[in-house]
């Protein structure tokens, strides 16, 4: 057997020449391409209209979170936006495909938090994905989530304001 090299017959060696220089430099290549396609390939992305904000001031905090576990404290992907109109939208790329929640703040005073009143209550705006609303809280990651793929994806949601 050429290639093959054994002073035990039921175990078989395969020797540098097993596989010609050709055979090996395109199984080489087939794998850095399907590697380098798998990658590139699979690239999601996501058209947010926000709708609904009540004053012309601050900035959007806009944040995407791809876990239950995260959800609303943790983003993966964030941004921050100047308030210029009463609807914005915003566009984030190359994400991976996957379920994406979606939370909006109005941050009005550009504080960097969502502010509340003594009983917790939002006094600036807030969002989520689906236009979900929790009880006594944010929703949950279920309700707030949307589906990425590698074609793109618009969503529209509107804040609440107390």
């Amino acid at each position: 057997m050429i290639g093959l090299k054994s002073s035990k017959p039921w175990v078989r060696k395969l020797t540098p020449d097993a596989f010609g220089h050709e055979s090996m430099r395109a199984a080489l290549f087939t794998i850095i391409f399907t590697l380098t396609y798998a990658t590139t390939a699979a690239q999601g992305e996501v058209n947010i209209t926000v709708r609904n904000i009540r004053k012309i001031t601050g900035s959007l905090m806009v944040g995407l979170f791809d876990s239950d576990r995260d959800f609303p404290k943790k983003a993966v992907v964030g941004k921050v936006v100047t308030v210029t109109g009463d609807s914005l939208t915003l566009i984030f790329k190359d994400l991976k495909p996957a379920w994406y929640a979606i939370s909006v703040i109005h941050d009005e005073n550009n504080n960097g938090k969502l502010d509340t009143n003594i009983f917790g209550i939002p006094k600036e705006g807030f969002g989520f994905g689906n236009n979900a609303i929790g009880r006594f809280g944010p929703p949950s990651f279920k309700n707030a989530r949307i589906c990425i793929d590698d074609h793109p994806v618009k969503t529209v949601l509107s804040l609440k304001y107390y």
